[in-house]
């Protein structure tokens, strides 16, 4: 007999198990109210213990569907059809909304009615809820993804195609398997692989298969193959052992790559091409990619630079290639390669620079470059060209510096066939090329631009040999029939007439292309407009004409001087000039007549220039006339090589003694106008501050008085406002009277008066300010110090007013004979060249060209330089010396 604790017990260990059980269970009375609900229960379907009691399968805001997703309704609920019919209702998979979730929660339910004894009616019912979420979102991937299968079988490109891997019969195929074959969906089910074409060689077959039996899968095999029309094609295939239904199946995935082959040879002719012009072009061409590295450098580039290494950092470019400046005595720095340049998107047209290359002589080449960018914009690299003009330079040094024995220099340089009139210019230059097989013709943009034809049809053989005229025609021909025959190279000088009826004469160069076996296969080469050339003996008659009336109807003095400056000759000006005949100077030197006070400066120029070839710029110094007085000259001096030896100079001098006389009276009077200015600016800060200030003062003492007294209260208003613009008023005199003459200037010096102006400038203007030295004090004359603190004053106001810096730094030093002062700031910059022009001073030209002729006035020297949206850089140099 069960005892009532057993019954207990058991009871407590079936609601133990109805609480902790993942399978949700209900139990609902006769009209469908909860009455109980397990805690898997209330998770299932989004309850909270308070929520459970009154719920029912009619809740309004639930929402339960059918597995198609129609909706499920309510009076079709298990439990309520259990309630019902008095049937258990199993096995029902309903999609219920989680009130918590927010979305769907699958179930599998049960629904037990339960029957009172002598009731035919269930009196309420037990359901079970099994939440089956999980597995019917794998079913439905599982699903999608067949779906997503299926699509890519029926739509791809690609021929998909499935055989048995026992006997290799093809059972399943996409659309494109016909297509790619050429055989229909008939002849193609149950065929096998190796019958339909796939492979032309049995070998390909039997290795692909092997492969794939032996590692299950094999990707990317390129297979040539012939489809049912006996075309000829290329297949990529991919291939895999797939398990189905228990049986081996082979997965085939076929692409047809013919055309993409096909444009992959096309793109290595025009490789094979590109890089024949380039390593035929005469002109040295490096590139880099847009990380700066070198991936270009061809053969004129090897040669000249004496080194094929590519593999050099950017800072070590200029040492290992040889780059230097046009003077060819100074490494160029990483920035000035013109090669860095361009990758920095600035175009290089015609920079000269110099290559020294080990165990040859400087090359002198002119460089032209730019960036180069995909279709998107996206920088891809950088390339310059660089073109020999080493004679060109040394024929345009002859022509500046001769001025005298011409006829002997211009007799070698006539020797030179690359003379041009216009030295300096890049050689033009196209390249061409003929395959023999198909009598094509290929022609680069430059070839179309000899010929004046626009770029694009590249005319027939015929055609093309038909531009050149006065024999050429027969002269190539024959030059194109040897090289073929005899596999031999061809140099001419020819003539040719282009489209529009311009006659050029063109050096013609061409190769034989041939094969490993030896034989020509076709010919290549490159054509250049050398019509300047043959141009230029007559335009160097005509030089030779124009020189030698140059040098004997000059007003200037020209003379031809030993290194040790004795005269060679000198022209007939010199009688008009210094009353000398020119037998006079012959065979002697000029220092006897020179004033003792320029002798020595103007040695040791002679000594620079001996040791620098040339100095350009006019040195001015004194000769004494045959009358006795002095006349200012104005000299300059470049040297004439023969054979690649120094043999002389040449030099010119002009009278500048007027020009030397009146700049020194101006510089006097602007002098003593300065001093006139500071001294009356300085009576007027005095009587301001002795006058002016003190009446002003003493109106405020009076006006504090005024407003002590109670009488007056009632207009206390009005005496305030009187006093505030007083206190005002003595401010602006107060400012007025430094910046009209700065007492602290004239009682401790320029470097206190500096620093105070800074300190002034940066509160007034919100600008930083930054003043650099070590000098304690300078030793200048008053007026040497009133123009250096008006004139850096004057720049600083410019910089303020013009050129929107945030900083401004004043770095002052000094030497043993000069203080130096540079004033920099990292505003907008400007054009400098307006500094040359007085007649175009207004604005910030106008204050900066004020300052240098002040600070040149006392034999200083006031510089500028500047760069758009970086600053300005003012140099100002005072001497020390009276």
């Amino acid at each position: 007999m069960i005892t009532k604790k057993a019954v207990e017990e058991k009871k407590k260990e079936f609601q133990l198990l109805f609480e902790t059980m993942n399978l949700g269970v209900t139990f609902q009375d006769n009209k469908g109210n909860i009455t109980d609900a397990n805690p898997a229960a209330l998770k299932i379907l989004g309850l909270t213990l308070d929520q459970k009691q009154g719920e029912n399968s009619f809740r309004t805001n639930w929402k339960s569907i059918h597995e198609d997703g129609s909706d499920y309704p309510r009076e079709n609920h298990p439990s309520m059809l259990a309630l019902k019919t008095g049937k258990p209702i199993l096995n029902k998979v309903m999609g219920i909304v989680n009130s918590n979730e927010k979305d769907y929660k699958w179930v599998k339910i049960n629904a037990i009615p339960q029957f009172n004894e002598s009731e035919d009616k269930p009196h309420k019912v037990y359901t079970t809820f099994d939440d089956i979420t999980t597995l019917k979102e794998k079913e439905l991937k599982l699903k999608e993804t067949k779906n997503k299968f299926i699509r890519l079988l029926k739509n791809s490109s690609n021929s998909i195609l499935f055989a048995r891997l026992s006997d290799y019969k093809i059972i399943n195929f996409n659309d494109a398997t016909s297509k790619l074959t050429g055989y229909s969906l008939k002849e193609l089910n149950e065929s096998k692989l190796a019958e339909i074409g796939i492979w032309q060689s049995k070998k390909d077959y039997i290795f692909f298969i092997n492969v794939l039996k032996e590692k299950g899968r094999i990707k990317d095999f390129e297979a040539n193959s012939t489809n049912k029309s006996g075309e000829s094609r290329i297949w990529l295939i991919s291939g895999e052992i797939i398990l189905k239904d228990n049986e081996e199946l082979i997965l085939l995935i076929i692409e047809d790559i013919t055309e993409i082959r096909k444009s992959q040879d096309e793109l290595k002719k025009q490789i094979d091409f590109t890089i024949a012009v380039t390593e035929n072009q005469p002109a040295a061409i490096v590139a880099c990619n847009e990380e700066g590295k070198l991936i270009l450098f061809n053969k004129a580039a090897k040669d000249w630079h004496g080194i094929d290494v590519m593999k050099i950092p950017q800072e070590k470019w200029a040492e290992n290639y040889g780059l230097y400046n046009i003077e060819a005595d100074v490494l160029l720095d990483t920035h000035e390669i013109p090669l860095i340049q361009t990758l920095n998107n600035k175009q290089i047209i015609n920079k000269e620079i110099v290559i020294k290359a080990k165990n040859q002589k400087p090359r002198f080449v002119s460089c032209n470059g730019a960036s180069f960018s995909d279709s998107k914009g996206n920088k891809l690299g950088a390339l310059v060209v660089m073109n020999d003009i080493t004679q060109q330079k040394l024929i345009e040094r002859d022509l500046k510096r001769r001025k005298q024995k011409i006829k002997e220099v211009l007799k070698e340089v006539e020797q030179s066939e690359f003379l041009l009139n216009e030295s300096g210019r890049i050689a033009k230059i196209g390249a061409w090329e003929l395959d023999l097989a198909t009598q094509k013709v290929r022609w680069s943009n430059q070839v179309f631009k000899l010929h004046a034809l626009p770029i694009g049809k590249v005319p027939s053989l015929d055609e093309a040999i038909g531009y050149y005229v006065d024999g050429s025609a027969e002269i190539l021909k024959k030059a194109m029939e040897e090289s073929i025959a005899d596999n031999k190279k061809w140099d001419l000088e020819l003539r040719l007439q282009n489209a529009n009826k311009e006659k050029l004469w063109i050096k013609a160069i061409g190769y034989p292309i041939s094969n490993k076996e030896g034989e020509v296969t076709g010919l290549r080469g490159v054509i250049q407009d050398i019509t300047e050339q043959k141009l230029i003996r007559s335009k160097i008659e005509k030089s030779q004409e124009m020189e030698f009336l140059l040098a004997n109807n000059t007003t200037d003095i020209i003379c031809l001087q030993e290194e040790d400056s004795t005269f060679k000759y000198i022209t007939p000006s010199i009688k008009s000039i210094l009353g000398y005949e020119q037998s006079e100077f012959i065979g002697k030197k000029i220092f006897s007549i020179v004033h003792k006070n320029d002798l020595f400066s103007l040695k040791k120029v002679l000594k620079d220039k001996n040791q620098k070839d040339k100095f350009k710029e006019g040195y001015p110094f004194r000769v004494r006339h045959k009358n006795g007085h002095f006349v200012w000259l104005e000299s300059s001096s470049s040297p004439v090589f023969k054979s690649k030896e120094k043999n002389y100079f040449v030099t010119s001098a002009r009278d500048i003694t007027e020009s030397v006389l009146s700049k020194k009276r101006i510089q006097k009077l602007t002098n003593e106008i300065t001093s006139i200015e500071e001294k009356q600016k300085k009576e007027i800060a005095s009587n301001i501050h002795d006058h002016l200030s003190q009446s002003l003062v003493i109106s405020k003492m009076k006006i504090n008085q005024l407003k002590k007294k109670s009488k007056l209260n009632i207009i206390n208003n009005d005496l305030e406002f009187i006093e505030s613009h007083i206190s005002e008023a003595l401010e602006n005199s107060r400012k007025i009277t430094q910046e009209l003459s700065p007492p602290i200037l004239y009682q401790l010096g320029i470097i206190e008066a500096l620093n105070w102006l800074l300190e002034n400038l940066e509160t007034t203007h919100k600008i930083k300010f930054k003043f650099n030295t070590k000098i304690t004090s300078i030793k200048l004359s008053e007026l040497k110090s009133i123009i250096l603190y008006r004139s850096i004053q004057e720049v600083l106001t410019n910089a303020i007013k013009y050129a929107k810096a945030s900083k401004i730094i004043l770095n002052l030093y000094k030497s043993k004979e000069d203080v130096i002062i540079d004033i920099v700031d990292d505003g907008v910059g400007f054009n400098t060249s307006i500094l040359n022009n007085l007649k175009n001073h207004s604005g910030s030209g106008f204050g900066l060209f004020t300052a240098q002729e002040r600070v040149r006035n006392i034999q200083g020297e006031f510089s500028v330089t500047s760069e758009i949206n970086t600053g300005t850089i003012v140099k100002i140099l005072i001497p020390l010396s009276e």
